[in-house]
């Protein structure tokens, strides 16, 4: 197998279930948790380059053109939690809620001070 092959293979089945609910566990996940992903997407990267073990993981993402877990997740929470500014969004109601009383595990709303300046519903931050 080529690859790009092998490369495609990992991103419609390793990178797919990782994307799944990354909305969901981005904010809240540890960074021992974020490391095991991360080792998991490098072992695969390896096997589709055919590069060392002793190779950088930097040098892996650049070869292959893929972003690191972290970074992916993360932009994948973030372009949701964009969509939820649509009013039509089923997940609207959350972008006008409080913030909580007391100091709580990440939510999406984490994200707004990069998501807030690209809504397009003609709301400023200075108007809320």
């Amino acid at each position: 197998m080529g690859k790009e092959t092998i490369i495609l293979t990992y991103q419609a089945i390793g990178r797919s279930v990782i994307d799944c609910a990354a909305p969901v566990w981005a904010p809240v996940i540890s960074e021992s948790s974020w490391k095991c992903l991360q080792t998991a997407q490098n072992e695969a990267l390896r096997i589709a380059t055919g590069c060392h073990k002793m190779a950088h993981s930097d040098h892996l993402h650049q070869e292959t053109e893929i972003l690191s877990v972290k970074s992916h997740s993360e932009l994948v929470a973030k372009q949701y939690w964009l969509s939820c500014y649509q009013s039509h969004h089923p997940g609207h109601h959350l972008t006008s809620q409080p913030a909580p009383a007391r100091n709580m595990k990440g939510t999406l709303s984490k994200f707004d001070r990069d998501v807030v300046p690209l809504r397009d519903d003609g709301i400023s931050e200075v108007e809320q």
